[in-house]
């Protein structure tokens, strides 16, 4: 007899830190190790109610010296959208409305009315990336040789900066944006002229 009911649709967020857990209470354990951050979907698996199930999730990538071409990777997954900035050189971030574009081809995070909403999951994101003390860290791996540095000179060549990023300057000479890059987004989403699309959750 399947412990899983049939032909079900699950809309709640779950992750592969959620299938030790599962599996252990598949197998009947009652007290789930302390270190297991997930948590058992076996009771959505059965389409049975489950309270105080998580709204959002963290996802987070560390650099590696053995693959420096891939950033230091944060991201914040809720109902509605994901949110993803990279730590270090990689300066860009982006912001997906998964409902409305699953495959995530439109990157919205340059776009005025949803200033307000990158603002908040930026913040709650920030508040995430904390140790047991309360402290924002960024570990790294420990270097055992030069790493994977060396590349095939006829490969392809270095990525050209984002077309969103590059401005012409106006008559005056000055480039729009490029003075209120130190303003956080809540305080530009405030005085922004552009209707907000969505209010923050």
């Amino acid at each position: 007899m399947s412990i899983i009911a049939e032909n079900i649709k699950v809309d709640e967020i779950a992750a592969n830190i959620d299938i030790a857990p599962t599996f252990l209470d598949i197998a009947g354990v009652k007290n789930m190790p302390k270190q297991l951050e997930g948590r058992s979907w076996l009771s959505l698996a059965k389409n049975q109610e489950t309270a105080e199930w998580r709204d959002e999730l963290l996802y987070e990538y560390y650099w590696e010296f053995n693959y420096p071409s891939t950033p230091t990777t944060f991201a914040l997954r809720t109902d509605d959208y994901k949110f993803i900035t990279y730590h270090g050189v990689w300066d860009t971030e982006e912001l997906y409305d998964i409902k409305n574009d699953p495959k995530e081809m439109h990157n919205l995070i340059h776009d005025e009315r949803y200033l307000s909403i990158i603002a908040d999951l930026r913040k709650r994101l920030f508040a995430k990336l904390v140790n047991n003390e309360g402290q924002t860290t960024v570990p790294y791996t420990e270097r055992f040789s030069t790493g994977a540095v060396l590349r095939e000179a006829t490969r392809s060549k270095e990525a050209k900066f984002p077309k969103e990023w590059l401005r012409t300057p106006d008559a005056n000479g000055e480039i729009q944006g490029s003075r209120t890059f130190m303003q956080r987004d809540t305080e530009r989403a405030r005085k922004s002229k552009v209707k907000q699309k969505i209010q923050s959750q």
